[in-house]
């Protein structure tokens, strides 16, 4: 009889987990760990911190992953996270809690572009160009004095360095004749540079020169 009693003894300390030494005459059984994990708040911005908040019962150390150095019963610690964490805290005694989880969530702030620079402000001005006909045929052509008087002037602007080509549009053309030409008001950028050249045209033949310098004058 003595014998079936102790081997009852043996099942029901393993059915209902006891654990522990066993002193005379009996078995000691413990109950089991249980941990609780919060944390406030559980939505933050990045660059913000939330609060982890633990308690246990029947544990005498809670390990949370991602948190080194949390291993008291009970206790608090700030986190920071750089993106969504979740964390997870068991409690340790005789026995092992069941794992609990909370999810910190962390929204991405997104930085707009910054805008782009506001464009140079824009002025209108008048622009008046001068040149020396015959000097503008400095190819060599001859130049009779009676086609001088048949001869306009193209004018031409832009506002980068590259050389002026024939695919360069003129802004102006002068009167037959005209050693200068004034037109406006044209809009410009305030501290911009602009270039400028010109070609002579005689009416009378169509022959064209080349680009050549010009003298120009901007005011408001």
């Amino acid at each position: 009889m003595k014998k079936l009693l102790c081997v009852l003894a043996i099942v029901g300390m393993t059915f209902f987990g006891c654990s522990g030494s066993s002193p005379p005459g009996g078995v000691v059984c413990s109950e089991p760990p249980t941990v609780s994990l919060s944390a406030n708040p559980s939505t933050i911005n990045q660059g913000e911190s939330a609060t982890l908040t633990w308690t246990s019962t029947n544990a005498d150390s809670v390990e949370i992953s991602g948190v080194p150095g949390a291993t008291s019963p009970s206790g608090v610690v700030t986190v920071s996270p750089g993106q969504t964490t979740s964390y997870t805290a068991t409690a340790r005694g005789a026995l092992v809690s069941a794992p609990v989880t909370v999810t910190v969530t962390v929204i991405t702030m997104i930085v707009p572009p910054p805008p782009p620079p506001p464009p140079p402000p824009v002025f209108p001005v008048q622009i008046t160009a001068t040149w020396d006909l015959p000097a503008l045929y400095s190819d060599g052509t001859a130049i009779d004095p009676a086609d001088i008087a048949t001869m306009s002037v193209l004018l031409y602007m832009k506002s980068t360095p590259d050389p002026f080509t024939d695919d360069d549009l003129p802004i102006a053309e002068s009167l037959a004749g005209a050693t200068s030409v004034s037109f406006g008001p044209v809009d410009v950028n305030r501290g911009a540079t602009y270039y400028f050249s010109c070609k002579a045209k005689m009416l009378n033949t169509g022959l064209v020169s080349d680009f050549a310098p010009v003298v120009v004058q901007i005011w408001n």
